[in-house]
């Protein structure tokens, strides 16, 4: 039990960016924001890390704290901010959410992934549909799922972490049933461990729905290498119809990375950041196209597309522009911090937060202009002055062009500018 919690604490300083010193508490300026409601996250009005994390029928999903026992899924009404439910109905107490990506739409229902175990809840009344616990079969599951179409992917280990002896990727359907194990990755001896990112779909000219699958193996055995510790990564395209790779790239980068961002996929080339390059890859053959090597670390972000540009975040400050065909770089823009994984796109801005000075950012995707850098108005409040976007998603609702953001306090909807 010890090494979990251990592994937990892992987890999170691998997901999240280090902090940049946080600035002086002082009187918010006039906020260019404009706030059409706020809602407290709970009803004391104290301070509570929280996520958006999915916007469906109508309302927004957010998670509230990382650990047990406040930690709840609620949904608000998009429009009001009204409450329509709170979800806490967790098989164990211990049951919270680590990062973005823990709480999914799935059909037309929800899906959350604590680790061992999952959730399937009905969006209408938050009632909990079914649940998965794997923790009593020899087995255990990461951090992350993802869900494509009607199933939940997570990942599935044998073993103990950061050593498992194997790792499949299992997928569960949104109606219930059991889990189907798709593709299993062992260990290589001593030296290298399966550690499965989450896939993303690809679907072929003939129609075929394609898995990107990547496996991050790390972790062997000291003393060789002197800190203990190798690293490589695979990525594989695995077809659902066949059942088989479609191609294998089993030493994708092998220079020292520590993790790998989310992939993008546009058209048939694949977008990938490791620790401080950028690649585009066929998806027919798995060959690289380019690769753009940065001096900074770009590994933790999302990826997001504007047109022909490719847009990615440093881990502690400044955004580029890449041009999707060349890996040139189109734009640079100094003045953003480490952000929270999530790079959030609409109507050709890029929406972000920060982790050390808690600003919303909005970045033109055209040529990288800085269009503001906000902190929460409610940092003016003397009930409130650490109030801070830190930790918090951009979730896009593109019909009413707003978005949903969360500073500690409260979950807020902002209208986007026309």
């Amino acid at each position: 039990m010890c090494f979990f919690f251990v592994y937990v604490l892992l987890a999170l300083s691998a997901c999240h960016k280090e902090i940049l010193p946080p600035v002086p508490l002082v009187d918010a300026p006039v906020s260019k924001l404009n706030i059409l409601w706020q809602k407290p996250l709970v009803p004391d009005t104290s301070n509570h890390t929280t996520s958006p994390q999915c916007f469906i029928d109508g309302g927004i999903i957010y998670s509230v704290d990382f650990t047990s026992p406040t930690a709840t899924v609620q949904m608000r009404n998009g429009v009001n901010g009204d409450q329509r439910w709170i979800f806490d109905n967790f098989l164990y107490p211990i049951d919270a959410f680590i990062e973005f990506g823990t709480v999914m739409p799935l059909h037309n229902q929800l899906a959350i992934h604590y680790w061992h175990r999952d959730y399937c809840v009905d969006v209408q009344s938050g009632q909990r549909i079914w649940a998965s616990d794997i923790s009593g079969t020899a087995q255990g599951s990461g951090p992350l799922g993802a869900t494509i179409g009607d199933y939940l992917y997570t990942p599935h280990y044998t073993g103990q972490k950061p050593k498992s002896t194997s790792e499949s990727l299992a997928r569960h359907h949104y109606s219930g049933g059991g889990w189907d194990t798709l593709v299993t990755f062992t260990a290589a001896g001593d030296n290298y461990h399966p550690n499965l990112k989450m896939p993303t779909l690809w679907i072929n000219p003939q129609g075929d729905s394609v898995l990107i699958i990547r496996n991050y193996e790390a972790y062997s055995a000291p003393p060789s290498p002197p800190n203990g510790r190798l690293k490589r990564m695979g990525i594989y395209a695995f077809n659902l119809r066949t059942r088989t790779f479609d191609w294998q790239r089993e030493d994708f980068d092998v220079d020292g990375i520590a993790t790998a961002g989310d992939v993008l996929i546009e058209g048939n080339h694949l977008y990938i950041n490791t620790t401080s390059k950028l690649h585009c890859v066929d998806l027919f053959t798995g060959q690289t196209i380019w690769k753009k090597q940065f001096n900074e670390a770009i590994l933790s972000t999302t990826l997001v597309m504007h047109q022909n540009i490719v847009v990615v975040q440093n881990n502690q400050r400044g955004m580029w522009g890449i041009d999707k065909d060349s890996g040139a770089e189109v734009w640079y823009q100094p003045e953003t911090d480490g952000n929270v994984d999530e790079l959030a796109y609409f109507d050709g801005v890029v929406y972000c937060t920060s982790t050390g000075y808690g600003r919303l950012y909005a970045v033109r995707a055209a040529d990288g202009k800085l269009i503001w850098a906000e902190q929460s108005p409610n940092r003016g409040n003397p009930r409130t002055a650490d109030a801070s976007f830190s930790y918090s998603t951009v979730v896009v609702d593109p019909e009413r062009r707003v978005l949903y953001v969360g500073d500690h306090y409260y979950m807020m909807c902002i209208k986007v500018p026309e």
